[in-house]
């Protein structure tokens, strides 16, 4: 899953030279360190890649990926799915999902049409998962320019496809997400 996300964030067009932080990055004043050095990297219009490679490109992988599957269900190769589990860690893959359900509707698929049907998040750290059960904090309005989270990601990724000449599909998305996207979010 991340590989995918960084393989597509390396071939999409969306930006200048490739920089990752974070990965090694450990103790408050090493990621401090890490990020400062990040500023010039910045400034000369270099790509920085997030922890799980969150980017609107990343994101764009993941869309291609639930392209694949509807694909899959117009062809008679699998049911329809009623319901998709992931992990959620820096939100690219369920952002991507989501996104992808949106396009696949718009492109008239036959796919994730089922009543039932829903995307099941389980936030892969406690904090996260607490995070999300007390403040929706994927998805309420407050947090839609925090980073990190599906309702940002979902933005910067439907833009994205909007700037390489996809359809704009950011309000069926945000409905999606809004209507069929659920988290597990229990501490046991």
């Amino acid at each position: 899953d991340n590989s995918l996300n960084m393989l597509s964030a390396l071939s999409l067009p969306l930006g200048g030279r490739v920089t990752a932080w974070g990965a090694s990055a450990s103790g408050t004043l090493t990621l401090a360190a890490s990020l400062l050095g990040l500023l010039p990297k910045l400034a000369r219009g270099e790509v920085v890649f997030p922890i799980g490679a969150n980017t609107a490109a990343g994101v764009l992988g993941q869309v291609g990926a639930m392209l694949e599957l509807a694909e899959q269900v117009a062809g008679g190769e699998v049911a329809d799915p009623g319901r998709v589990y992931l992990p959620v860690g820096s939100a690219c893959t369920l952002s991507g999902l989501v996104l992808g359900v949106a396009l696949a509707r718009r492109l008239g698929l036959p796919a994730f049409r089922a009543s039932e049907f829903e995307l099941v998040g389980v936030p892969i750290h406690h904090l996260f998962a607490a995070a999300e059960r007390t403040l929706r904090l994927h998805t309420a309005a407050p947090f839609s320019a925090v980073p990190l989270t599906v309702g940002h990601t979902v933005r910067e990724g439907a833009a994205a496809l909007a700037q390489l000449g996809g359809p704009d599909v950011t309000a069926e998305a945000l409905a999606v997400l809004e209507s069929e996207v659920r988290f597990v979010t229990r501490p046991d």
